[in-house]
């Protein structure tokens, strides 16, 4: 693997999730690189006296000491030194500059904990955060991604989980949970919003606004998530409601967000940005129906923040109102796994899960014991060779194993009878330990899983297969206990030991999604082997397992995970790449495998192997294009081009500075009369903080789309002349 861009690395605020596990005797790593990440990427210190613990972990033993370095920056008013912070390894944590934190891994170990803790009387009395960057290693190599531990810190500090719903079913004080109210200065301030018990889609509970009645003034109220909202670990930024207007009086319903609020106090000192992908689908005033606004922000990805409801200018006199249900946020994956999950439905192959003992996209691991170092993690055990996750407890540190595999969203069953659940199991050797499958409906959708109750399943756990049984059983079932309620759903491996375990492997989970998989194989849809075929045939073959070989034709600009084009003789298409940043660089040729799919309209390949074959390799010829090019169905799309006579509509939006956020801006061009966007990347385009190009010029750089908006990517000095 090549040297991983450390910029670019350290540009990204907050990555995702890998958990790294020791090797363990029973199995061999894919790759034995020696990396080092952090094990999780945020917690909180929500009290007094409390203290939490930053887990450094390498993915096996090392056989010398691997120095860490780690810096430590603040937001909301913290002081790094207002916190005391000790290391597992005695007497070995130093501080330099108040900024940076030195400790080490010691040799034949995995693990080094910083455990963190407010100064006496040092608590701070209002919500604040720390970032921790993990910056160097010596002896070793940094991992591909999770590189960064956001730790928030103050009284009812939280984050909301990656799959959250708020029906607005639950309210406290006439606020709906998970939400405070908030009104600007000069404000009227008895109406705004509040909680309605039969507002909602089919008379249920909704959020309302409005300011009929009472005083007389104007309202400008804000309703503002108390806990934060984190898109770091995800590769999409869903948001989606119902929302429904039912007076067409004055009054403006916002939908905000901000990266530098700090969860408490009026909104007003911090910087909110309109998200405008919502806003355009909110319903006409007075139109009366519930209308579905949902959007997959690409400007969120990456951030963590806060969202905020404001509705302002209305009067008691003459109002409009608005009642909003249903709220939801989604991580669904884009990546071949984990198969965009939302509300009544669940299915994945584990393909998109690359990296070995990494946890698939679309669920969250909690451990209940001391052993933390083996449990669950993607393998290439699945069915056929392919991905699959494992739970196993070989290895590592003494104890017995209680780890927990849940689906990160809930599962609104509620109009349901039943619900159809399948998977295939294969079960490898004999020793100790077993897996339930569990439902719960009270767990929070986030933290240890023992604050809540959980009922097994035991129709499936009946038909899992006997332990050592090594062979793959198909489970279908249809559960009539899951029909009229809403759930999480988890698998618990409890009972292994680190000396001689049991080892569960699934593949192909789909709930409520019958049809998802043939039942063989680890792919699904397209019926692909994974055949070498042209990038275009390719591209025509959604759903396929396939297998490519092109030229990289830009930088890896993915921040999370990777991101970039190929190209061969006939196309050129994106590749998706989870848990895999930095893996190669432009004029690297390359052979991929993986499955063909979509997201926002781009087709995009994301491997399940890729092999760098030579580098250094000149990039392929643009095709000149004109105007009529410009379409979001051309079969140009991924290909390198270039195309003249180009004009700036606003110069305003080239920046001109380095970009403070988000993974690219947009900026709006034309060409004989035909409007399209310059997208430039954050951290890898060349034009990234560099003057705007006046009058007319010719552009390079890798026609895109999103959605129907047509894009050029340039990346490289001289793709503006």
């Amino acid at each position: 693997m090549k040297n991983i861009r450390i910029n670019k690395i350290i540009s990204s605020c907050f990555l995702i999730v890998m958990v790294l596990f020791t090797a363990c005797k029973e199995e061999e790593t894919a790759n034995n690189t020696l990396r080092v990440a952090f094990e999780k990427f945020n917690d909180v210190l929500a009290s007094e006296g409390e203290s939490t613990t930053i887990k450094v972990v390498a993915s096996k033993s090392a056989s010398s000491d691997i120095l860490v370095n780690i810096g430590v920056s603040s937001a909301c008013g913290s002081n790094v030194g207002s916190f005391n912070y000790a290391s597992s390894v005695d007497g070995d944590l130093t501080v330099a500059g108040g900024v940076a934190l030195n400790t080490r891994i010691p040799a034949g170990q995995t693990e080094v904990v910083i455990t963190v803790s407010a100064k006496d009387g040092m608590f701070p009395a209002s919500k604040q955060s720390l970032s921790f960057d993990l910056l160097e290693v010596e002896n070793a190599e940094l991992n591909d991604s999770h590189l960064s531990f956001e730790l928030l810190i103050g009284e009812g500090s939280a984050f909301l989980p990656n799959n959250y719903l708020n029906a607005f079913e639950s309210c406290t004080n006439n606020l709906p949970t998970d939400f405070n109210q908030y009104f600007a200065e000069g404000s009227k301030t008895d109406r705004g919003f509040s909680c309605s018990i039969d507002a909602g889609v089919d008379g249920t509970g909704a959020l309302v606004a409005n300011a009929f009645g009472g005083n007389a003034g104007t309202v400008d109220a804000w309703l503002v998530s108390a806990k934060k909202l984190n898109f770091t670990s995800t590769s999409t930024a869903t948001i989606n409601m119902d929302v429904l207007s039912r007076f067409a009086g004055n009054g403006t319903l916002e939908l905000l967000w901000s990266s530098d609020y700090c969860g408490a106090g009026s909104p007003a000192g911090a910087t909110w940005v309109n998200l405008n992908a919502l806003e355009t689908q909110l319903p006409a005033k007075g139109s009366n129906t519930y209308t579905a606004v949902s959007a997959n922000i690409a400007e969120l990805i990456g951030e963590s923040g806060y969202f905020a409801f404001r509705f302002s200018g209305a009067s008691n006199d003459n109002s409009a109102s608005y009642a909003i249900d249903n709220f939801k946020l989604g991580a669904a994956s884009t990546g071949g796994g984990g198969g965009g999950a939302t509300g009544t439905a669940f299915s994945t192959d584990f393909e998109g899960c690359s990296e070995d003992f990494s946890i698939p996209e679309g669920f969250i691991e909690e451990f209940l014991t001391a052993k933390t170092d083996r449990g669950w993690g993607c393998r290439g055990f699945g069915i056929d060779n392919s991905r699959a996750v494992q739970a196993s407890a070989f290895g590592g540190a003494e104890g017995e194993d209680n780890s927990w595999l849940i689906i990160s969203q809930a599962f609104d069953f509620s109009g349901l009878s039943t619900v159809n659940f399948q998977f295939q199991m294969y079960s490898n050797f004999t020793g100790p330990g077993q897996v339930i499958a569990q439902y719960s409906t009270d767990y929070s959708g986030s933290g240890a899983p023992d604050a809540a109750n959980w009922t097994a399943l035991s129709a499936i756990n009946s038909a899992m297969p006997a332990a050592g049984s090594q062979t793959w059983t198909p489970i279908n079932q249809d559960l009539a206990e899951l029909g009229g309620k809403t759930v999480y759903i988890a698998f618990q491996f409890v009972g292994a030991n680190a000396s001689s375990s049991s080892s569960w492997a699934i593949d192909n989970l789909a709930i409520n999604d019958a049809e998802a998989f043939s039942g063989t194989g680890g792919g699904s849809g397209g019926g692909g082997t994974g055949d070498e075929v042209t990038i275009a045939t390719a591209k025509s073959s959604p759903g396929a397992t396939v297998t490519i070989t092109g030229i990289v034709t830009t930088p890896d600009y993915g921040f999370n995970n990777g991101q970039y084009f190929v190209q061969d003789a006939t196309a050129g298409v994106n590749i998706y790449h989870a848990g895999n940043f930095g893996l190669v660089e432009a004029g690297d040729e390359v052979t991929i495998t993986g499955q063909v799919g979509e997201f926002n309209g781009l087709i995009q390949v994301a491997p399940s192997s890729v092999t760098v074959n030579s580098s250094g390799n000149a990039l392929p010829a643009t095709a000149i294009i004109t105007s009529t090019d410009l379409v979001a169905t051309s079969p140009l799309v991924g290909s390198y081009v270039e195309i003249s006579g180009v004009s700036l509509t606003d110069a305003s939006q080239w920046p001109t500075e380095a970009i403070a956020s988000g993974s690219g801006v947009n900026v709006d061009a034309t060409v004989n009369g035909t409007s399209f966007t310059i997208r430039i990347d954050r951290g890898e385009s060349f034009y990234e903080g560099t003057t705007a190009p006046s009058g007319t010029f010719t552009l390079k750089g890798i026609l895109g789309r999103f959605n129907d908006t047509v894009q050029i990517l340039p990346f490289f000095e001289g793709d503006v002349q």
